[in-house]
């Protein structure tokens, strides 16, 4: 097996779950990499990208004091035009990247994230990801299984904890099928950028055949109002690539407990106070039973309804939909 970073993508917009989150990152993934890279990101986006240089000033304290925790690196984002240049040239083999993409979310980032990385395999993490099953070998294992299917664009930890009954996860999409019988491991041709594990030679080959298109009608225009670049999201370029020419992620659960993740969709003052307890439970493998087969946090496992209602009232049907428990 060839060295493997571990990257956590972290900005200031983190700040009140950072520490906890990625302590419990490292705790599950750290002995099974080489490297430990924090990529940070301290250019502020549009709308809830936004954040105040006051945010700023406190994360990096927040950074230096995991730093001294933990074996880790930690990179700000460069963006200067020699860094940019060489980021597009090496990855995409082009001249310039987008800096943002047309929600204002990050584009240039992630791939810096990427060419920052010392290792042959890089195992990124959003800061926000939760990781149970703690499967000691799974990296190995996955790499394993990544390296006999050239058609792999990505593998990641299963994207929920499995359930007990057998056939796809309920939150899995329609595309979604299972994989070459292997336990709880299903393909798709949809692509995440909250996690994922590639090897650098096999990703940047993906990268330079995908053109930088534009969002459809409503969302360009949407970008262009809001003074961001007229380019998709880069997981929605890497799935519309992966769609197209017959590659797939493939979500890997791996042996006995298996590695899987679970995302918090929403944030709120209560989640962040009961954020050590949700991660311990976790870490311990006390999930409730309606929270298997759910890739994002369900209303089984935590009380979602404070954030919800904050929501506009066109986003909370679709909100509550999301989070709520199968019976």
């Amino acid at each position: 097996m060839g060295s493997v970073t571990l990257q956590i993508s972290a900005a200031p917009t983190d700040l009140p779950f950072l520490e906890a989150m990625v302590s419990h990152q490292i705790r599950i993934l750290g002995n099974q990499v080489q490297e430990i890279l924090i990529v940070a990101d301290i250019q502020a986006g549009k709308g809830r990208f936004h954040f105040q240089d006051e945010a700023i000033v406190n994360f990096k304290k927040v950074l230096e004091k995991i730093q001294r925790q933990w074996k880790v690196r930690i990179e700000f984002v460069d963006y200067s035009p020699n860094a940019q240049t060489r980021v597009a040239g090496n990855l995409w083999n082009k001249n310039k990247l987008p800096v943002k993409d047309y929600r204002g979310g990050p584009f240039y980032s992630y791939f810096y994230g990427i060419e920052a990385c010392a290792c042959d395999y890089v195992l990124h993490l959003d800061s926000d990801m939760i990781l149970g099953g703690g499967l000691q070998s799974w990296c190995s294992d996955a790499i394993n299984v990544y390296e006999q299917d050239d058609r792999i664009a990505s593998i990641l930890p299963l994207s929920g904890p499995p359930p007990r009954r057998p056939g796809i996860p309920d939150q899995f999409r329609e595309n979604s099928l299972d994989y070459k019988k292997l336990p709880h491991s299903y393909r798709s041709n949809k692509f995440t950028t909250r996690v994922f594990l590639i090897a650098k030679e096999r990703f940047i080959r993906i990268l330079r055949d995908i053109s930088l298109d534009k969002p459809d009608m409503f969302r360009y225009m949407l970008g262009k109002w809001q003074g961001n670049p007229s380019v998709q999201a880069p997981e929605q370029l890497l799935g519309k690539y992966c769609q197209d020419n017959k590659y797939y992620r493939l979500d890997y659960l791996g042996n006995g407990p298996g590695l899987w993740t679970l995302h918090p969709p929403f944030r709120s003052e209560l989640f962040y106070e009961k954020l050590a307890g949700i991660l311990t439970s976790v870490e311990a493998g006390n999930i409730p039973e309606v929270q298997r087969g759910f890739y994002d946090i369900n209303d089984g496992f935590f009380d979602w309804s404070e954030s919800v209602e904050k929501l506009p009232f066109y986003r909370r049907y679709k909100a509550k939909k999301k989070i709520k428990a199968s019976s």
